[in-house]
């Protein structure tokens, strides 16, 4: 092995693995799949309705391993089939996707029952932790959260755009732009995953359970546009209300999303105490208008794409350079890498 792997972590290889459910490698391990008989195990990451996630090790040529994320999932009757599903259906679209702010899929597969997907690993941490730690220390810096917000307005701005027909002949809908599905790199790089979320331009949502979640926090709800929680289809401003939503909680502080959201939240809209938060935190005018309009309830009041919100959001980067490095983004990432 070419990598030195921390003190106290052992490799195991998935010949030897077992289908758990909880989020510790187990001591006994027995059983494998022969199509992952090359990856070696460093460790579990998490475990979520039959869906393990690793950080493992591929080889890649040369001798060399590479560092990859592995999602595996065994189908059960409790919940695996609908998951493996997922999981194919997500490995499918990513193969296609090519955009620099996606994680991006590197294979996919079925071996005895069970479902593989072999993912990039970003070396960085999950927006939703980044904020959590951010905010014990003070602020979420606002060139931060701009910087933030102009890389994923990139991305939308491409998922948007493209064609999968005949599947998605007028583009694509995340439905999933929440901190914990977000990843900055060590180098201040965000990148969006969960695919399995993303859905054509028009697709009306059966459970709010299945989009816009960040089971982290609690604030689903919080992230899903007013219309789609009306019945409405699914169109680019779903996304970009998803997008205002985060960068008003990253700017605004843990007191951003109070409540009970799953209840409550439609009613601060309605008493206009989401707009009195933002009136009282320290923010430039031009980003208060911004998350203001972001935030809309209707769709029709919102920036007419993501391309518009991102030019917004450069000429905010370009006024606020001056106070902070074009690297704050960065530099804050790895100040938490550093800690940890």
């Amino acid at each position: 092995m070419n990598m030195t792997v921390s003190s106290g972590i052992q490799a195991w290889t998935l010949r030897r693995w077992k289908q758990t459910l909880t989020a510790e490698v187990p001591a006994s391990l027995t059983g494998y799949w022969p199509a992952l008989n090359d990856y070696e195990i460093v460790r579990q990451l998490a475990a979520h309705r039959g869906v393990s996630s690793y950080l493992a090790l591929r080889p890649s040529g040369l001798g060399v391993e590479r560092q990859v994320l592995l999602k595996v999932c065994q189908a059960t009757l409790q919940f695996g089939f609908s998951s493996a599903k997922e999981l194919s259906d997500e490995s499918r679209l990513g193969l296609r996707l090519d955009h620099p702010g996606l994680l991006s899929v590197i294979d996919y597969g079925r071996d005895e029952g069970c479902t593989f997907q072999v993912r990039e690993w970003v070396d960085g941490i999950s927006l939703r932790r980044l904020l959590e730690q951010t905010w014990a220390k003070g602020q979420f810096p606002i060139i931060a959260a701009l910087q933030l917000g102009e890389q994923l307005c990139s991305v939308l701005c491409y998922l948007h755009q493209l064609s999968v027909p005949p599947w998605a002949p007028a583009g694509l809908i995340h439905h999933g732009v929440v901190p914990s599905n977000v990843i900055v790199s060590a180098q201040g790089e965000a990148r969006l995953g969960n695919l399995f979320q993303v859905q054509p331009r028009g697709t009306q949502l059966t459970s709010y359970q299945g989009a816009s979640e960040d089971p982290e926090f609690g604030t689903a709800r919080a992230f899903i546009a007013p219309e789609l929680q009306a019945g409405a289809g699914s169109e680019p401003a779903t996304d970009i209300f998803a997008l205002g939503t985060l960068l008003y909680e990253a700017v605004v502080g843990p007191e951003a999303l109070s409540g009970d959201v799953s209840s409550d939240w439609q009613r601060q809209r309605d008493d206009r105490e989401v707009l009195r938060r933002l009136e009282a935190a320290p923010l430039p005018p031009r980003l208060t208008e911004l998350l203001i309009r972001s935030m809309a309830s209707s769709p029709n009041e919102r920036f007419n794409s993501a391309e518009e919100m991102r030019l917004e959001l450069i000429a905010l980067l370009d006024e606020q350079q001056d106070q902070a490095g074009v690297g704050e983004l960065r530099r804050l990432v790895q100040l938490q890498l550093q800690a940890e």
